[in-house]
């Protein structure tokens, strides 16, 4: 496709991006899926526990049909936070499809192994004393190219990197992606050891527009190294620079998780 024809077929698709039914034939165009990612704000390593337990006794039972989901916490001393702070859980959730992912949480409650899971996570919670401080829940479309989330090899060391890219707007955003896609970004990433979990745009939720993409490592180490051959590689200094993709991020948030025992992520 030409960049001109691109840039106009963005704009119109910014504009009705949306719409529920508009998303939905898409997905059934290009065999898009959805996916949730959600965010606890949590204190203390008890409540973590019990967030963790729930999800897995909820989001684990094969007739739930979620599969393969993550959770994983941030590390703060990789990110550079205060220990002592209260701890940021991530949930990673796959949607088929759109009537997935508007299924109510409470759809879970279907069995009383479930609804006992759920009454311990519940177990001495108030107002003055709640399991988590917020949630914050985004919903994402995949890309066209990386459809579904791939499940890395489950080692003991294994990292995953989190990054959202903020867009003024969708024209922007839109760009960006195609530097992911028909750019060549993603398959630059998998060259330099970068392993890709999911990439997607963001329909609703926080920080509108953005993309988010995760990814894979199986140490610190190999993180930082494959991040060294990307930035030292031919090939980005070009793509950087093109002025098709010039202004397209405002803002890039890194975590970097530690997954959860028994993630399937």
């Amino acid at each position: 496709m030409k960049r001109r024809e691109f840039m106009t077929t963005a704009c119109v698709a910014g504009l009705v991006a949306g719409s529920l039914a508009s998303a939905s034939a898409q997905q059934q165009a290009n065999e898009q899926t959805f996916f949730e990612i959600r965010k606890w704000r949590v204190n203390g390593d008890t409540n973590v526990k019990k967030i963790v337990d729930f999800a897995h006794a909820a989001l684990g039972r094969q007739e739930n049909g979620v599969s393969p989901f993550g959770l994983a916490l941030a590390d703060p001393k990789l990110n550079k936070t205060d220990e002592n702070a209260l701890r940021d859980l991530y949930a990673f959730i796959p949607c088929p499809s759109l009537e997935d992912a508007a299924k109510p949480d409470t759809k879970l409650l279907q069995t009383p192994e479930i609804l006992k899971k759920y009454a311990e996570f519940r177990e001495g919670a108030s107002s003055k004393n709640p399991v988590y401080e917020s949630m914050e829940r985004t919903l994402y479309r995949s890309y066209k190219t990386w459809p579904r989330f791939a499940v890395p090899p489950h080692s003991d060391g294994r990292i995953l990197q989190l990054r959202i890219y903020r867009s003024f707007d969708l024209n922007r955003l839109h760009a960006k992606i195609h530097m992911f896609e028909e750019g060549g970004a993603i398959d630059l990433f998998h060259e330099c050891g970068i392993n890709s979990v999911f990439y997607g745009e963001a329909l609703y939720g926080t920080f509108l527009p953005n993309l988010a993409y995760m990814v894979w490592f199986e140490s610190v180490e190999q993180m930082d190294d494959a991040w060294a051959k990307f930035l030292n590689h031919p090939d980005w200094p070009k793509m950087r620079d093109d002025p098709y993709y010039a202004d397209t991020v405002t803002e890039v948030i890194n975590i970097v998780l530690r997954p959860c025992e028994g993630s399937q992520i």
